[in-house]
């Protein structure tokens, strides 16, 4: 309403339509200016905070580098422009007479629809986002608690098991760690579930086929020891696990169920398989294990297999040590297990983790991608507030 008087003020004095249009320009562009100086102070001071929040390395040097300052400089005066040219010549447009009137009744009613409009269609975007955010966080919710087929918590993860000169070495700082109090069971492998496994191919033997001849079947394979099982508590549905100081067992395999469905087995004890062409490479099958994640539940589950680690046609050392400890001994355990480390490998950092911790991992970037859209969810409810 005033500046439809001021607009009809400024004709009776003589100014013309293309100086009101300058003039509303020049003033939105002024008002942008002061909003992207205020922005970028604000910027400045909470940028540690948003690269905490959302785990991105942003610096001042890169937010304000040339090419940043072109496009800073530049979209003030563009979004001014864009912002200021419909009211521009919109108000510019009435007659004298009508702009001095005390009420301009429907005379600015296009203005104000238009102004509701955009009010209507932030609160639009806003409530979009919050339905976004709040289905990310959903999803984040069901895969981080979903049941991965074994207990992840209270597991540590020793990573750099690679470093001991033998297999009897490991064994004995293995056995060492499983002395202690707060160790329910450990195991060594050369892989574990959210850090990957070795992929092979393999084959039923001859005449073992079901259904039809199954070759080249992809396997995700872990070599690992007796202990395993018990420590990552996985079930076995059907046969047994692999025992101790036993030599045929190093010709022995664990599958899972996805594998045996896979063959097309229905009773797979006592069957054998083999790498393809290759006979001297063969594997009984012991027991079958029921399905378990290697990693987010968004994949599906692999046909997997154990192979014990005293196979003779694999030769590894391993990379890991996971450990089953009591709840709640976490802190003392680590202390001890840092000590006993530094004795057996002096020169070589005690580098650990937790299986619980290293899946949470993989939802990394989905938490950081609802953080970020959280973050812009607050200021967009916040604008529309504004109106």
């Amino acid at each position: 309403m005033k500046r439809v008087k001021e607009v009809g003020v400024r004709k009776a004095l003589g100014s013309s339509k293309g100086s009101l249009v300058g003039q509303f320009l020049v003033e939105s562009s002024l008002l942008s200016g002061v909003a992207f100086l205020l922005a970028a102070a604000v910027t400045w001071s909470v940028l540690p905070l948003f690269n905490q929040l959302t785990q991105i390395a942003f610096t001042p040097d890169a937010l304000f580098s040339m090419e940043v300052m072109r496009i800073i400089v530049a979209l003030p005066i563009i979004t001014g422009l864009v912002a200021g040219l419909y009211p521009a010549l919109y108000l510019s447009r009435f007659k004298t007479t009508d702009s001095m009137k005390k009420s301009t009744g429907s005379t600015h009613g296009g203005f104000s629809l238009v102004r509701s409009g955009l009010v209507v269609l932030q609160f639009s975007v806003a409530i979009v986002l919050m339905l976004g955010v709040t289905a990310m966080y959903r999803q984040l919710y069901f895969a981080q608690h979903s049941k991965l087929g074994m207990e992840k918590e209270n597991v540590l993860i020793i990573k750099n098991g690679r470093h001991f000169a033998n297999l009897s070495e490991r064994e004995v700082f293995r056995q060492q760690l499983k002395q202690l109090p707060e160790v329910s069971e450990a195991t060594h492998s050369t892989f574990l579930p959210s850090l990957g496994s070795f992929g092979d191919f393999y084959e039923p033997e001859q005449g073992e086929q079901a259904n039809a001849v199954v070759q080249n079947l992809p396997i995700s394979s872990f070599m690992t020891d007796e202990h395993f099982v018990p420590t990552l508590k996985l079930e076995i549905i059907a046969g047994r696990n692999f025992r101790p100081n036993s030599p045929a067992d190093s010709a022995a395999v664990i599958l899972n169920e996805t594998a045996v469905k896979a063959i097309g087995w229905k009773n797979p004890i006592g069957k054998w398989m083999r790498y393809p062409g290759n006979a001297n490479q063969r594997f009984q099958v012991i027991g079958v294990m029921r399905d378990f994640h290697l990693g987010s539940v968004r994949t599906v589950i692999d046909p997997t297999a154990l192979f014990h680690e005293s196979s003779k046609t694999y030769r590894t050392w391993g990379s890991y040590l996971a450990v089953r400890l009591q709840p709640g001994t976490e802190k003392a355990t680590i202390q001890k297990a840092t000590d006993m480390w530094k004795r057996a490998i002096p020169n070589v950092p005690f580098e650990y983790d937790f299986l619980d911790a290293s899946f949470a991992n993989l939802y990394r970037s989905e938490q950081h991608t609802a953080s970020i859209i959280m973050v812009f969810t607050g200021l967009a409810l916040f604008i529309g507030c504004l109106g």
